[in-house]
């Protein structure tokens, strides 16, 4: 990063207080907002835009109302203490991608026939394996947030949300701004072109996991069971990018709303222009702890039976139902020891 003295208001030509950190910065003199574009070139960001925010005093209403809404803290709603929300100003890049790809596969495909046996009916299991060859497309926007790491603002909620809702995006210099706020934008780490290396990452394992879905439904059709069980034991793929291009840097707003409840710090993630929940952290209580017991209990003990039971039948299946039914058992017990979970 530059020194400060390189930096100066585009309208005054003041010098400007810029951190490394630095994004949107207010020049004390003047009031002008100035972007600053840090270690990475302009090129490579493009015309910033933003999404406005809601206000402060509006957020920390969405996430009283939320907090009323929800059932493990509706009861308890007395005993909670809001803090003053927190305004990030997340950087995204999004990549509109398309890709094409043609393979071969060799898929092994498993399902039953019913064959006759001194004249009574027996179920038998056919495994065959078949090779299956085709083409398969993938096209999508990815989002790609444009930080290593941006933990407890629910980031990747944040860019879904974003696009399911898609606000309003204005050039940088339209969001009103005063020296608070302008601390809320976090600094894009890298630009374009680093964000559609990531994002071609993402679409090349969707394109993949479509070549698995296309060609085991081939194989299934080509034994003439479409219904049946099947699995890529190998494959050959040639792919190639037919477009991907990434927009200018978009920030998008997320409101933090923290609140304390016996004595422990929690927190509600607000989209930042409509205030809708995207996660929250809650304290897990008792009667949480007590139903994610009994759950455990339950399912380990009507599953564990079931397989005992199947031992009579076939050791193997019987063997493989126990130990399913430890593992959901561990996963369903797990629960009890947490303090906070995330939602």
């Amino acid at each position: 990063m530059a020194s400060e003295t390189q930096f100066r208001c585009s309208y005054c030509g003041a010098p400007l207080d810029v951190t490394p950190d630095s994004v949107v910065v207010v020049c004390s003199y003047c009031g002008k907002a100035n972007f600053v574009a840090g270690d990475v070139p302009k090129e490579e960001l493009g015309d910033p835009v933003a999404v406005p925010a809601i206000k402060s005093d509006e957020a920390a209403k969405a996430a009283v109302e939320a907090a009323r809404r929800s059932l493990e803290l509706r009861f308890r709603f007395k005993k909670l203490t809001f803090g003053d929300p927190d305004l990030y100003y997340v950087p995204y890049f999004f990549v509109s991608a398309n890709l094409k790809a043609k393979y071969r596969a060799r898929v092994e495909v498993v399902y039953t026939r019913t064959v006759y046996v001194g004249g009574r009916a027996q179920t038998e299991v056919v495994t065959r394996t078949v090779n299956v060859s085709g083409q398969v497309e993938y096209g999508g926007t990815i989002p790609v947030m444009a930080r290593r790491s941006a933990g407890g603002i629910a980031a990747e909620r944040l860019a879904q949300r974003y696009m399911e809702s898609m606000p309003k995006a204005v050039p940088l210099e339209e969001i009103p701004l005063s020296y608070r706020t302008s601390k809320a934008f976090l600094a894009a780490e890298f630009g374009k072109s680093r964000a559609v290396a990531v994002a071609l990452r993402e679409a090349v394992d969707r394109l993949l996991d479509e070549v698995d879905r296309d060609a085991k439904r081939r194989a299934a059709d080509a034994v003439g069971h479409p219904g049946a069980s099947a699995k890529v034991l190998d494959k050959t793929v040639d792919y190639e990018v037919e477009r991907a291009e990434a927009s200018s840097v978009t920030y998008i707003p997320v409101w933090v709303v923290p609140y304390v409840y016996d004595g422990s710090l929690y927190a509600f993630a607000l989209s930042g222009w409509d205030g809708r929940p995207l996660a929250a952290a809650r304290p897990v209580f008792l009667e949480q702890k007590l139903g994610y017991a009994a759950a455990a209990t339950i399912a380990a003990g009507l599953i564990g039976g079931f397989g005992g039971a199947t031992f009579l039948h076939s050791w193997a299946v019987g063997a493989g139902i126990v130990a399913a039914g430890g593992v959901l058992g561990y996963l369903v017990a797990r629960n009890v020891v947490k303090v906070r979970t995330v939602k």
